[in-house]
């Protein structure tokens, strides 16, 4: 497909690519209201969460990996010497969820001519608490912590609780499966291999060649560049629920 893109064809692609994304995060933020119970820290870690008293099977064993993992961030170079030592019961706050658009660097050209731009995923977001995500931890990076400021220890705790919870087979990793999204969680280099959580469409998207992101970044005047749509998802949509009744019929 990227081969037959051309400026008219990235133009519509673009256009449809805008109106895809808006309608399934949309659709993605009215789940991710319903189930924002299904994401409570005490679901997972039980009595080890400030005001939770009841305990939870496998609680001790989360707990214990929390703390090992968030030890290992904290003598990571991104976090080294600003973090402070967590213990339980843990203040875990955050009630509802937001989703941020996965942004990454792209190095186009052949090395000669060369140039890095910001690419924004249209279709793939970061999931974070409500004012705990991954741009409310980049912003704090960037900023000089005050004398006694745990706010950067609150982020970084955040984050790790929703990658326990997105990575539990039980948990509502599976049940936004079956409404076609895919969750996952994968360490970021550039934060010190803290793992993130993604939520991934049904639809993937691409990047075109690279005279054409260059193209689109000379035309629009920036250095960052949205991905397409791929359409021949589209085309290949399956119906799960279907499918397995398919093979319970046979």
């Amino acid at each position: 497909m990227q081969e037959n893109i051309d400026i008219p064809k990235l133009l519509a692609l673009r256009k449809l690519t805008k109106a895809i994304s808006v309608y399934l995060e949309k659709e993605l933020s009215a789940y991710l209201q319903a189930l924002a119970p299904a994401f409570n820290a005490g679901l997972t870690f039980g009595e080890h969460i400030q005001g939770i008293k009841q305990s939870v099977k496998g609680s001790g064993e989360a707990i214990n990996a929390l703390q090992e993992l968030y030890r290992t961030l904290a003598k990571s170079n991104r976090f080294a010497g600003r973090l402070s030592e967590i213990k339980p019961p843990l203040a875990v706050f955050g009630k509802s969820l937001e989703i941020t658009r996965v942004v990454y660097d792209y190095k186009t050209g052949d090395g000669t001519e060369s140039k890095i731009i910001k690419v924004r995923s249209p279709l793939k977001w970061t999931l974070g608490y409500y004012a705990q995500g991954v741009n409310t931890l980049k912003e704090l990076l960037a900023t000089q912590a005050r004398s006694g400021d745990t706010s950067l220890d609150i982020c970084v705790l955040h984050l790790l609780v929703l990658h326990f919870i997105a990575s539990s087979k039980t948990g509502p990793a599976k049940i936004l499966k079956a409404l076609r999204f895919q969750v996952n969680s994968e360490p970021s280099p550039k934060l010190g291999g803290l793992p993130l959580v993604y939520i991934s469409s049904p639809v993937s998207t691409m990047l075109p060649p690279d005279d054409l992101i260059i193209q689109g970044t000379e035309l629009s005047g920036t250095d960052v560049f949205e991905e397409i749509v791929n359409t021949d998802d589209i085309d290949q949509l399956k119906d799960p629920l279907q499918e397995q009744l398919a093979a319970l019929i046979q």
